[in-house]
Order: C-alpha cells, then sequence, then structure tokens
C-alpha cells in the first residue's frame, strides 16, 4: 500500500522544481572560524572531504581563492560519469566563502552556489554551516537530492573535522579499531602522517 504522499515524493523527483537549498552544519572543535574558511576556500582540499568530488582543476588551487577566481571541480564517477561544475569565488571574508557556478551543470541544474559561514562557538572552536544550493533543470536534479545531503554531511561532520583536529586532540571516532588501523599504516595517525 502507497503512503498519501509516495506520489508526491515520485512527482517531485520526475518534475524539476523551482529550487533546492540544502543546509549542513557542524561544530569544530579547537578550530578558529579563519582556518576553516581558509581550508573550505582551498580547492585543493575539497576531494579530501567530499565523497563525490574526484579533482579540482585551475590555476593556484593550493591556496584560497579571491573574489573572481574560477576552478573546475570535476565530480560523479569518472571515468563512467564524469561531472563538471566551475566554480567562482564571488566572495571571501574571515569567516565566509561564497562559491558560484551561474551554469552549473549543463542540462541538469544552473546558478548553483557553495556558501560558508563560520561563528566563533565561544570555546575556542566554530559552528560551520553550508548553504548548498541550485535549480534543478532535470529529474537528476532533484534525485540527487538525498544523495548530495548524505555527502554534505559526511564531508562536514566526518571528513573536515578529521583534517582539521589539532595534532594531538582526542580522536572521537577512533577506539581501539582505530588504534589498530594507525599502527597498520591503513589510517594516518593523528598528526596526519602514515
Amino acid at each position: 500500500v502507497m503512503s498519501p504522499a509516495a506520489p508526491q515524493l515520485i512527482l517531485s523527483l520526475l518534475s524539476p522544481a523551482t529550487a533546492v537549498r540544502l543546509v549542513t552544519t557542524t561544530s569544530l572543535p579547537a578550530v578558529s572560524p579563519e582556518r576553516a574558511i581558509r581550508f573550505l576556500s582551498t580547492p585543493s582540499n575539497w576531494p579530501s572531504i567530499v565523497l563525490s568530488s574526484w579533482a579540482v582543476r585551475g590555476t593556484d588551487i593550493d591556496r584560497p581563492l579571491a573574489p573572481g577566481e574560477a576552478v573546475d571541480e570535476i565530480f560523479g564517477l569518472p571515468p563512467l560519469l564524469p561531472l563538471e561544475v566551475s566554480w567562482t569565488c564571488t566572495s571571501i571574508g574571515k569567516s565566509t566563502a561564497v562559491f558560484d557556478s551561474p551554469s552549473g551543470l549543463a542540462g541538469v541544474a544552473e546558478n548553483c552556489q557553495m556558501d560558508f559561514v563560520a561563528e566563533k562557538d565561544g570555546a575556542g572552536g566554530s559552528l560551520l554551516r553550508l548553504a548548498m544550493s541550485y535549480e534543478p533543470l532535470s529529474p537528476l536534479a532533484n534525485a540527487a537530492v538525498p544523495l548530495l545531503t548524505l555527502d554534505n554531511a559526511i564531508a562536514l561532520k566526518l571528513l573536515l573535522p578529521a583534517r582539521l583536529r589539532p595534532p594531538g586532540s582526542s580522536d572521537p571516532a577512533g577506539g581501539p579499531l582505530a588504534a589498530l588501523a594507525r599502527r597498520a599504516g591503513l589510517l594516518p595517525d593523528q598528526d596526519g602522517k602514515t
């Protein structure tokens, strides 16, 4: 028996919507807002925290982008499904960074945006918010919402904190199994060395 909401869900996945906005938040203990934004505005870092991001092309991708600078992000499932979006830094500050892609992904989505805001948490760390938005042009853009939500959550709640964790700090995902994997060289140690 199909629930009353099921037909609406199916229709929403099949027809382009006006706009999609996905908001993900996380806490970054012992990481200043400036450090979080510096890391997130450096394109070469994106593939290290975003599971769907494979590579970034452009000049000077190893430093924070300045307003007006652009890079191409390759994501999806290359070589089977290589997708590419050109991101332009439209605003950058000590605690904010905005990246826009008006053309988005050809035939799938347009007016894409990543808007990061980091605020002091009052305990020496920061609270980070990513508002990702786009205008769907195809059913694929609507069908991608659950995957993008999961991808953003993994990036901000698991991988970003692990990458920015100060050396010698506690490992919330650690334990005996993680310690064994580190000793075996399967995971980097807390200093980031394997």
